[in-house]
Formats: structure tokens, C-alpha cells, sequence
């Protein structure tokens, strides 16, 4: 379950257990639905604890839906056979969920979904370690550089990965679906923005045709774009001071 990538090397195999039980209800009030919603994930170095709220109303003859919903988690991030009072940090997950679907004609629908998230705490990878190097070495680290390349070079200085303690996330998704006689067509589109600086969208196109009544087959494409999140570098530089190395402080 390791990353396999140039800052960090395979882990052997190992063996864990992982319990992660789930409730959730509903009940229906004239034209509303409140539906709750609660779960844990306990692993030996993670545990993850939240819950969820959302308000679901059918208007005109339920063509017309809104939503809106509100959720929060709380996971610790910790390392293996170490207990969480001596490494254990926090992180604090708060969601708004907010959601349009309408009945445009008989065959056509149409969606629309906005999400906000706040993250409060560190979700550093405990086991990943950051390679440094000295200026001129970091300006010949290029893409696709092999780790014995990496490992020749570096400095000897291996920091764990730092990340920043707080992000926002904003995603909006709209999506259109329209049934023909004997086919239906869906496309829809997700933009995401966050504090970090990583900007992404997301299209997606299907279209179902019915050869038989019960047999179905489709075209499915798919295109993703992303930026890279603004303090990101492919070689992270470290100097030699008097005082000892200075390693950056946001790294990954």
C-alpha cells in the first residue's frame, strides 16, 4: 500500500486489521427527507470518526429537488506501533453540501452540486521522507529521474513530508441527462479549486444505447486536468548554514 514514486520506497508486506462499522437512517416529513448518517475506521495507525446531516425537499411534483447537508469528521493520523499520546495529529473536517436536480421535460434532467470543505490539521504522510538537495544538484533532478539517480546526489538530510495545516476546498458539478428512444446521453462537468493552489476539472460523457431491452452497451470518456498545488517542487533545496542545514518548511 506504499506510494511507489521518487520520494518514497515500497514498504515490505505487512498485515493489519481494520474495523470500520457505519449507521444511517432516514425519515420523511411531508416534503422533506432527513437523512443522518454516522461512521469509524479504526486501523492500528489511523482512526477516523464523523457524521452527516441533509435536508432533501420534492417540490412541484418532485421535479424539482434541492439538498443541502452539513458534515464533520475527526481522524488522527498516527505510525505503527506507536502509541497515539506520543504520535497522534488531529485533523478537523468540516463539509457543506448544497444540491439542485430538476426535471427539465419528460426526458431531460438536469443537476447541480456545490461543495465546500475547511481542513484544520496535518495530513502529512508520516512515512514519507523528503529528498534534499544542494542547488546545483536539484537543477539536474528532471521528471522520470530514476531513484538511484536521486539517491547518488541528495543530501543526507531526510525530513518527513510537511504539508501546510489548513486548506479550503470548493468544487461545483453540473451535470444533463437526456433519454432518446432508444438511447440516453449524460455529460457532466466538476470544477475544483482549493487554498493550496490546485485547480482541476473533470468531464465526463456517456452515451447508453439499448441494443435489446436487456442488453446495453455505451461509449465512456473521460478527461482530467489538474494543476500542481503552488509550494509544490520537483527537487526541494537545502543550504548549509553555520547553524546546521535549512530545510524548507512547506514540503512534498
Amino acid at each position: 500500500a506504499a506510494s511507489v514514486d521518487i520520494v518514497a520506497t515500497a514498504s515490505p508486506r505487512w498485515r493489519e486489521i481494520r474495523y470500520v462499522p457505519a449507521i444511517n437512517g432516514h425519515v420523511k416529513v411531508e416534503d422533506f427527507d432527513i437523512a443522518i448518517n454516522g461512521n469509524l475506521s479504526h486501523e492500528p495507525d489511523y482512526i477516523s470518526a464523523g457524521g452527516g446531516v441533509t435536508l432533501t425537499g420534492e417540490f412541484r411534483q418532485k421535479t424539482v429537488v434541492p439538498s443541502l447537508g452539513y458534515s464533520y469528521s475527526r481522524d488522527i493520523n498516527g505510525k505503527a506501533q506507536t502509541p497515539f499520546d506520543l504520535f497522534g495529529k488531529p485533523l478537523n473536517r468540516h463539509g457543506v453540501n448544497a444540491g439542485l436536480g430538476i426535471v427539465l421535460t419528460k426526458a431531460t434532467f438536469g443537476s447541480g452540486a456545490f461543495t465546500f470543505v475547511h481542513e484544520d490539521g496535518d495530513t502529512s504522510k508520516p512515512y514519507r521522507h523528503i529528498p534534499l538537495f544542494s542547488p546545483e544538484a536539484a537543477a539536474r533532478i528532471q521528471p522520470g529521474t530514476t531513484i538511484d539517480d536521486v539517491n547518488a546526489v541528495r543530501e543526507p538530510e531526510r525530513p518527513l513530508e510537511q504539508l501546510p495545516v489548513e486548506r479550503q476546498r470548493y468544487a461545483l458539478a453540473l451535470g444533463l441527462a437526456h433519454r432518446f428512444s432508444d438511447s440516453t446521453l449524460r455529460i457532466s462537468e466538476r470544477l475544483y479549486i482549493d487554498s493550496w493552489g490546485t485547480k482541476a476539472s473533470t468531464t465526463d460523457f456517456r452515451f447508453l444505447y439499448d441494443v435489446l431491452k436487456e442488453f446495453r452497451i455505451w461509449p465512456h470518456l473521460r478527461f482530467h486536468v489538474q494543476s500542481g498545488a503552488d509550494f509544490y517542487q520537483l527537487a526541494y533545496v537545502v543550504t548549509q548554514t553555520a547553524d546546521g542545514p535549512l530545510i524548507p518548511q512547506i514540503r512534498t
